[in-house]
């Protein structure tokens, strides 16, 4: 038996359940003696060294042909060919290329809560689309129910729906080994990296306190280091917050130190060629010890700043209140409604002609790119300071007397973004489009 019958098989078993097998499946892990009298499991695995053994139906130790006890069993992103009703959810005719990730996946977060009910997922799956699609099709558990049998076609039951919470809070314990995050290309910089910030900083030498310019420097690194991991096992885990990773954290610790402004406000930096890789640059220490003060300072005293404009708007509109359901207002703000931004605009009323319409995931693509007129409390008929629930939207209008706390988060916006300031920060340029940001 090979390793992709072997791990086939296994996953149908209880062994798909246990945190050991899998670790033991996608890591080198050694067992502590006695463990095995402990919870002799079928397919429960065991590095020799000569290859990996299982433990088979007969209780008896069978070598996995083609294995290495050096190295692990398999890994996330290693290819496996899955052939139709291999996996619990593949109800297809074709055989399916994908990983061993998507197999365990498939098999523990979707086939045993739901059958073939929600069908085989592949590549980077989009969990937040499946759960649309779960909803769509919930319903009661039946009286009567065994807790075992799957819903009839095209429905799923409530248990099933919570099982699948479950398991898939449980593969948030595989990341640290589903994930490289030190490899030997992610210890190190570009070979080209140093070379690359001389020519830039030769280039733009009379303009390195232009922190457009700086900004621009600090890009060209960034892509390139980019480039740099593109195909390399680390990348994902860069990729899961990009731009710190690559913006602020490896820009900062291989590439370019980046520019510094003073304390106060200002229209220049103080511009730092040297990595943190290369050590401390006397001669910037005072801008570098600036700059971590600048974000533990405001880490406290802009804290107050939050506070108090969270107060002042609580002053300003605690006695809103959503007053009717409709003014009749025509009037709404043309609005940037596009693909990656359309979700967050279900539930809101646009003025289409003379009449609104409440935009719905059914709807919305109508509006996308096309700069609808958003119904909001700025054009609002409501008598007095009130508003009403079509031009606040459905999510608030289901609580008449939220508008003020639903307002006071504007608060909360300037807090985040100075304690986030004690994390780092980096230099970027924005390009501003006056259509989308004047109304």
């Amino acid at each position: 038996m090979n390793t992709e019958e072997y791990f086939l098989r296994a996953i149908h078993s209880n062994a798909i359940l246990k945190r050991h097998w899998v670790y033991s499946v996608f890591a080198v892990t050694t067992d502590p003696e006695g463990s095995l009298e402990l919870d002799p499991y079928e397919y429960r695995l065991k590095r020799g060294e000569d290859g990996y053994y299982f433990l088979n139906q007969e209780h008896e130790w069978e070598l996995i042909e083609g294995t290495a006890g050096r190295k692990p069993l398999a890994r996330f992103h290693d290819r496996i060919q899955v052939n139709p009703h291999a996996v619990g959810n593949h109800t297809g005719k074709e055989t399916i290329d994908t990983t061993y990730g998507n197999v365990l996946f498939n098999q523990l977060v979707l086939a045993i809560p739901f059958g073939g009910e929600i069908p085989f997922q592949t590549g980077q799956v989009d969990v937040g689309a499946i759960e649309d699609e779960i909803l769509k099709r919930l319903v009661d558990d039946p009286e009567n129910d065994d807790g075992e049998t799957h819903a009839p076609a095209g429905k799923i039951y409530t248990r099933e729906y919570l099982k699948f919470c479950d398991y898939g809070l449980s593969m948030v314990a595989y990341n640290s080994i589903a994930v490289e995050s030190a490899t030997r290309k992610s210890l190190t910089p570009h070979p080209e990296g140093r070379k690359r910030r001389q020519e830039l900083i030769e280039k733009h030498k009379d303009e390195l306190t232009d922190p457009a310019v700086v900004a621009h420097i600090g890009d060209e690194l960034e892509e390139l280091d980019r480039e740099w991991l593109k195909d390399d096992p680390s990348n994902d885990f860069y990729m899961v917050e990009e731009k710190k990773s690559f913006g602020k954290v490896r820009k900062k610790m291989f590439y370019l130190f980046g520019g510094e402004s003073a304390f106060t406000d200002g229209t220049t930096v103080e511009f730092i060629a040297k990595s943190l890789e290369e050590g401390i640059d006397p001669e910037h220490l005072p801008a570098m010890i600036n700059s971590l003060r600048f974000g533990s300072y405001n880490r406290g005293a802009q804290t107050q700043l939050g506070g108090e404009s969270t107060k002042t708007i609580y002053r300003m509109l605690g006695t809103v209140r959503i007053a009717e359901d409709d003014c009749g207002s025509t009037l709404g703000i043309p609005t940037d409604i596009n693909k990656t931004n359309k979700k967050k605009f279900i539930g809101f009323w646009v003025v289409d002609g003379r009449k609104s319409v409440l935009l719905t995931a059914e709807n919305i693509d109508q509006y996308v790119d096309r700069y609808p007129e958003l119904r909001g409390p700025l054009t609002c008929n409501t008598e007095g300071r009130n508003v009403c629930k079509r031009c606040v939207g459905e999510a608030l209008s289901e609580q008449p007397q939220g508008v003020p706390a639903a307002s006071a988060q504007l608060g909360g916006v300037f807090l985040t973004a100075f304690l986030k300031a004690m994390h780092g920060k980096t230099l970027k340029t924005q390009k501003w489009d006056m259509s989308k940001r004047l109304t």
